[in-house]
């Protein structure tokens, strides 16, 4: 760390994070999801006591999108959770089957439609890490109707450029599935009908360079 007169300057930790290898983790304890807060509905459909959901399943709807099992194993019960930001959260508790672990997706050789991307986004339940706002809200937001002549020259942009100080596996992610992560930005290109689409990086040369 070198010190300034108005300030510090962070070293830069991210040589490190790139070169780690992404390793997939077995759960071994009880995995809880949130539900709800303490004030809204939150029903589990079709879940029942000893209910053994596989990962990916869908465990019950808030606001129209699914909650998902991150996990496959035996709902436990639900139990409730303080945060700090959302007072007491709801969640649901389950028990990690024997031997399940997590992997990263494959992609698919099917050729999906902007329709059929949208509606995996919202089966896959995914959310802005940032904001909260659902995935496909976002990219329903911003596709283009068919055949809109704007597409021509309309470019989707995805920014790695990591705002963190501290190491992360972000880049490492980039660095071990860059076919995957290209894979994603085309099929969000596709979704929106623009034809182009590119990573781009805002970082000082030698680390532009390690990217």
């Amino acid at each position: 760390m070198q010190l300034f007169l108005r300030g510090v300057v962070l070293p830069f930790q991210k040589g490190e994070a790139m070169e780690t290898d992404i390793e997939t983790f077995t759960v071994t304890r009880p995995v809880r999801i949130p539900l709800a807060k303490e004030d809204e509905d939150h029903p589990l459909a079709t879940v029942g006591e000893d209910y053994s959901p596989a990962e990916g399943e869908e465990l019950c709807r808030r606001d129209g999108l699914p909650i998902l099992a991150t996990t496959a194993g035996t709902l436990s019960g639900t139990v409730m959770l303080r945060h700090s930001l959302y007072g007491e959260v709801l969640c649901a508790e389950i028990e990690p089957a024997e031997g399940a672990v997590h992997t990263l997706p494959v992609p698919t050789e099917e050729e999906l439609t902007p329709e059929r991307i949208l509606q995996t986004a919202v089966e896959a339940a995914i959310y802005d890490e940032l904001d909260g706002t659902p995935l496909a809200e976002k990219l329903a937001r911003w596709q283009l109707p068919a055949n809109d002549p704007a597409a021509m020259h309309s470019i989707l942009v995805a920014d790695a450029t990591e705002n963190d100080i501290f190491g992360s596996s972000a880049w490492a992610v980039l660095n071990a599935y860059g076919e995957e992560v290209l894979y994603g930005l085309q099929m969000a290109a596709r979704c929106l009908r623009f034809t182009r689409y590119h990573i781009a990086t805002m970082l000082p040369r030698q680390h532009r360079r390690a990217l």
